[in-house]
């Protein structure tokens, strides 16, 4: 079951995810194939970028996650989390998440695309 950050921080972050549209899946499963065999470098490329990536077992599936960790970068204070039925999909849907949907910046603005966990 999702959980929602800690109440009372000033610090709190703000969880990012994409809600798949049929034509965003199809995008993804494009983009998967083409650099689906790239992923290492990819998460190297995240991770030398100022990110922390994390890959974790939950009760359905698996959900991935990555947030900035350097000061004054652009998507500090903001988890991109996204989900998948193995480890592979769901940091594969977070890489496409970040490098082709978003663009490298994520949205900071609540809207339809982002889920309050």
């Amino acid at each position: 079951m999702p959980r929602k950050p800690s109440q009372g921080k000033s610090d709190q972050v703000q969880f990012i995810s994409v809600s798949l549209t049929k034509e965003l899946k199809e995008d993804l499963r494009e983009w998967a194939e083409q650099y689906g065999a790239t992923l290492i470098d990819a998460l190297g490329r995240a991770v030398s970028g100022g990110y922390r990536v994390s890959v974790k077992e939950e009760e359905v599936g698996f959900v991935a996650s990555m947030s900035a960790v350097r000061d004054g970068h652009v998507n500090k204070g903001l988890v991109l989390a996204e989900r998948g039925s193995t480890p592979q999909r769901a940091l594969l849907r977070l890489l496409w998440a970040h490098t082709k949907h978003f663009q490298l910046v994520w949205p900071r603005e609540r809207g339809s695309e982002e889920e309050d966990w």
